[in-house]
């Protein structure tokens, strides 16, 4: 039996709205990800694979536009194999979904059923693929128990089953040697580069290899604000970082924000880099209690802040903004 070679990408991406970032930053990941699938294709013609296989994801379908499935069908088309659609969990099928209303060209198949079918058959070995639908979102369908099934190739998006050769687009089965994890074309920010997966299938053993074709890949760079002395050097360190990451990155604040310390985006802080992500989300914040004997007005608005029913995150910035405003009206050197 000879070996074949597949070509899969998964998370492709097309019309997402990328809504953490800026507008101008977002249409520049929207045209990157076609820009990816372009050389996704490229590659596939390189590698002389039989076919090219998309593991879910190929577009948002709350968002996608009638011209780029017109975009993604001409280019499937310039692919000289057979083409393989799995929808996934953000472009799942159904009879009216954006898949059923593109005209795609004769090469590519889509598969539109839950359960595994057949989608083509190379030297007697037949690559089966299940869709996400609107009636089985996540369902995990059966697999066949065919007699022959070391000739039969599964693809699903998400979910995979164990113990037979599986093409998923989930790391959680990748120490089954029988399963095959495919890495995102369009990866979220800060996850790293455009990857394509290059397999070679041969007596139902699987072999895998991870191909970068980013050059802009972008980092997760970590930032702790709970060393900082004040709201001015968090944000001196943070211009820093922006400076020295790469495009598409994500600086992920985190660590316990000290009392008074303003966040970026309550700061005001802003940046030319549309191509970086600044997370807040892992941020906890101190609330120092106000000393007993201390009745001056900034302990005070400290107290009477910590006595309202605001989550952490408002008590902790409204109370930074406050001290900052009684700070400037403040005599130098005297409490007030």
């Amino acid at each position: 039996m000879r070996t074949i070679r597949i070509v899969a990408i998964a998370d492709v991406g097309l019309d997402r709205p990328w809504l953490p970032l800026a507008p101008a930053a977002g249409a520049r990941r929207r045209e990157s990800s076609r820009h990816a699938l372009v050389r996704a294709i490229g590659l596939g013609r390189e590698q002389q694979a039989s076919a090219l296989v998309i593991v879910g994801g190929l577009f948002d379908r709350a968002t996608v536009t009638l011209p780029t499935l017109e975009f993604a069908a001409r280019a499937f088309a310039a692919f000289p194999g057979p083409v393989l659609i799995a929808p996934g969990a953000l472009d799942w099928h159904t009879e009216t979904s954006p898949y059923a209303t593109t005209n795609w060209f004769d090469n590519t198949h889509l598969w539109h059923d839950a359960q595994y079918r057949p989608g083509v058959t190379v030297d007697g070995d037949t690559i089966a693929g299940s869709a996400w639908t609107g009636s089985s979102l996540g369902g995990e369908p059966p697999l066949s128990s065919s007699a022959d099934e070391e000739r039969v190739l599964y693809v699903r998006a998400g979910l995979a089953p164990r113990a037979r050769p599986v093409v998923c687009s989930t790391a959680a089965d990748a120490d089954d040697e029988r399963v095959v994890a495919v890495g995102a074309l369009t990866p979220a920010v800060g996850a790293g580069g455009a990857t394509v997966t290059v397999i070679d299938w041969s007596n139902g053993s699987l072999r895998s290899t991870q191909l970068m074709i980013d050059d802009e890949p972008g980092e997760t760079r970590p930032v702790d604000v709970a060393t900082v002395n004040g709201t001015d050097e968090l944000l001196a360190r943070l211009s820093s970082t922006v400076d020295s990451v790469p495009p598409w990155s994500v600086i992920a604040l985190h660590g316990r924000l000290p009392s008074g310390v303003l966040l970026p985006s309550i700061a005001g802080f802003t940046t030319d880099r549309e191509d970086v992500l600044i997370d807040e989300t892992a941020v906890e914040f101190a609330l120092a209690p106000p000393a007993n004997a201390d009745h001056s007005a900034m302990t005070e608005f400290r107290r009477g802040m910590r006595d309202s029913d605001a989550d952490e995150r408002t008590l902790h910035q409204a109370t930074a903004l406050g001290l900052r405003a009684l700070a400037e009206v403040a005599p130098d050197g005297e409490p007030i």
